[in-house]
């Protein structure tokens, strides 16, 4: 996507050069993309990987702004891309979005005193957009490794005889989630939990509930207790035959 992005700044723009240098939470040059250097390219990814960076990425870090307008005068000599110039500004901006910074934007481009407010305001909203777009790249990925983890927890809980059970501090107990495997130890499904077709609370042996509900009440009215451990009690499955069970809560 972003050498696509850089080769269309050429296309549809007057750039003669345009790059991309994305950086990881320390600044540190993490991936590079391009167009238009094809002459210096690979020496420059060299320079980039030994995170030498040049003058005007450096520039944009430090400032607070959101670009920079780097003039003529003020290219660095022993840049590699000056090689490349011809009486050129550098244009660098900010890759961000709220909080949070993915790395730089530069283009060469020649400016004249009456197109330079009108590029550079442009060329911040071209960034901006971009800065924008990475964000949600990065909050999509973010949420599919969140799935993913789900997924894996779930395959882990049952494929043991370990039942994950949430549910409410209220009368009954009401579940709000409880693992696919408990169909194994009970014989009921997580959907008869959720549609109440089976109550935890009712299915605790009569000769045990009593005791279960005193070690929660016990338990719940202790604040410095982040969890405990019920004595072994009995469950009974849908067939109304007993299951002793160790519980966690």
């Amino acid at each position: 996507l972003l050498n696509r992005v850089c080769s269309e700044l050429l296309n549809s723009r007057h750039y003669s050069r345009s790059w991309v240098a994305i950086v990881d939470t320390s600044h540190q040059i993490d991936k590079f993309f391009c167009a238009g250097i094809e002459e210096v390219e690979e020496e420059f990814q060299e320079q980039l990987k030994q995170q030498d960076l040049p003058g005007c990425i450096e520039s944009c870090l430090r400032k607070q702004s959101a670009q920079v307008l780097i003039p003529p005068c003020e290219v660095c000599d022993d840049c590699l891309l000056n090689k490349l110039s011809h009486g050129e500004s550098n244009l660098v901006a900010k890759l961000c979005h709220e909080s949070h910074m993915f790395g730089v934007m530069a283009v060469s481009v020649s400016l004249n005193s009456e197109s330079q407010a009108d590029e550079k305001q442009l060329f911040t909203e071209l960034a901006d957009d971009i800065g924008f777009t990475l964000r949600r790249f990065q909050l999509k990925t973010q949420e599919q490794e969140y799935y993913r983890q789900q997924e894996l927890i779930k395959q882990i809980i049952d494929s043991t005889g370990v039942v994950l059970f949430r549910w409410k501090n209220q009368p009954g107990w009401p579940v709000e989630f409880v693992s696919a495997n408990v169909s194994d130890l009970l014989g009921y499904t997580a959907d008869d939990f959720f549609s109440a077709k089976a109550v935890y609370a009712n299915l605790v042996h009569p000769d045990d509930f009593d005791r279960v509900i005193s070690e929660v009440r016990q338990n719940a009215s202790d604040h410095s207790v982040d969890n405990f451990q019920h004595q072994p009690y009995r469950l009974l499955d849908n067939s109304e035959k007993p299951v002793w069970v160790s519980d966690t809560t």
